[in-house]
């Protein structure tokens, strides 16, 4: 809490593996990690009020996290680059950052679960509530809800197929769900209005 630069950094040649980080006002992002392996986050993560991004990741193969709360961060929720797979699972909520409360961008497949995005886009500038840019699958599982979200509530851009289940998006900018596909496009459920 109250570092001048982000409030954790890793860097590694392998696997790094992180539990139950809490990480906030921070001047560059909450917690960095960098890996020409895999980045695991387990537990609970908690990335508020930081100046950059709540969490930023860049890997060489894949990233797996779980239950991530973003909330009131200067940049993204939590950014995530992969050329493999990308994996948010457990329970997860993105509020009220300055730009997109999720982004992801992955050489693989998406799956992400159980999502909250509100209010992102504080900036007023550019900021959907979940941003995915995979080359592979993109799988958006679970409860979903994206309200009040200064661009899209969800936008996914994949050249593989796409699945959403049970996701509700109001009161958002742009589109409630926003999605461009080389392959098919699946929404099984939820409640679109007022975007």
């Amino acid at each position: 809490t109250g570092n001048t630069d982000s409030g954790v950094y890793a860097e590694a040649t392998g696997n790094i593996e992180a539990e139950n980080v809490t990480a906030s006002s921070n001047d560059g992002n909450g917690a960095e990690f960098n890996s020409l392996n895999d980045v695991i986050l387990t537990g609970t993560n908690e990335f508020r009020d930081n100046a950059n991004s709540g969490l930023y990741v860049e890997t060489g193969n894949n990233i797996d996290a779980e239950n991530i709360t973003a909330n009131g961060n200067g940049g993204s929720g939590a950014e995530l680059y992969s050329v493999s797979d990308v994996t948010v699972s457990g329970t997860n909520i993105f509020t009220g950052n300055e730009y997109s409360g999720l982004y992801v961008e992955a050489g693989s497949d998406i799956y992400i679960e159980n999502i909250t995005a509100d209010g992102n886009g504080a900036s007023g500038i550019y900021g959907s509530g979940v941003e995915l840019y995979t080359a592979g699958l993109a799988t958006v599982a679970g409860t979903n809800t994206f309200i009040n979200n200064y661009a899209d509530g969800l936008f996914i851009d994949a050249d593989g197929n796409i699945f959403i289940y049970d996701s509700s998006a109001n009161g958002n900018g742009g589109s409630g769900i926003f999605l461009e596909a080389n392959g098919n496009a699946e929404i099984t459920g939820g409640v679109l209005s007022n975007n």
